[in-house]
């Protein structure tokens, strides 16, 4: 469905990825895996056009979409939940989630839009109660609900969330990751860039470990949480 293909690329003269290939099937929960400053959130910025390829294609449903930009990227289906969620903190909770449909908004009709919000509410009762209330008055896991849910009002085709639990506390980070199983069940694909090695590891069907811009090790999640180098380096003994 998604395909990376010997991606190098970085900033400036600066290079951060080294040929990185990776793939997300359809239905699929993939991580990526790494200490800070691995290049995981270089490698989501590549994906979804933030940054251009110095070498490498990226495929998306069996198209070439290297040369597309962001906003080119986000109508094909590849939506980016950023690191630090990026929410507009003085806009309301619903504006934001409009803002989300923003790329299909004059295609989509009131009952398209409306069912778009039931579907978040389904999944974050509490954005609903919250509707009318600024995005910065949120809770941080609440923020992290909304910015979840603003990228689920772009109907994805494939959801990249980088950094998901980066800041919340723990019983939060457990919410959010249940949350990322729920997607998983409803068949939406999610590739997940993450920090958490253990929790990300649970709930992903593969897995690839980055580390200083190259894949290192690859396979079934499961694997690789019994694997013995993955366990020295980011599970403890």
């Amino acid at each position: 469905m998604l395909e990376l293909s010997q991606a190098t690329t970085g900033y400036g003269k600066f290079r951060v990825l080294q040929e990185v290939s990776l793939a997300v099937s359809s239905g699929e929960v993939v991580c990526v895996v790494g200490a800070n400053g691995a290049g995981k959130t270089t490698l989501m910025r590549a994906i979804s056009g933030i940054i251009p390829l110095w070498k490498g294609s990226k495929r998306f449903n069996g198209k070439d979409v290297t040369r597309l930009s962001p906003m080119r990227l986000n109508r094909e289906g590849i939506i980016q939940i950023p690191e630090g969620r990026l929410i507009i903190k003085d806009l309301s909770v619903e504006d934001n989630l409009r803002l989300g449909a923003y790329t299909h908004y004059f295609k989509t009709t009131k009952t398209e839009l409306k069912e778009s919000f039931e579907r978040v509410f389904g999944l974050f009762p509490v954005l609903e109660r919250r509707l009318k209330q600024k995005g910065g008055t949120l809770s941080g896991g609440e923020q992290q609900m909304l910015a979840i849910g603003r990228g689920l009002m772009g109907s994805p085709k494939v959801l990249m969330l980088d950094e998901p639990s980066l800041g919340l506390a723990p019983m939060m980070v457990e919410t959010v990751f249940g949350i990322i199983a729920e997607l998983h069940q409803l068949g939406l694909p999610v590739l997940l860039v993450e920090q958490n090695v253990r929790s990300a590891l649970q709930i992903s069907d593969r897995a690839y470990i980055l580390e200083t811009g190259s894949i290192v090790k690859e396979g079934a999640a499961s694997e690789l949480l019994r694997d013995e180098m993955v366990i020295s380096a980011y599970l403890g003994a």
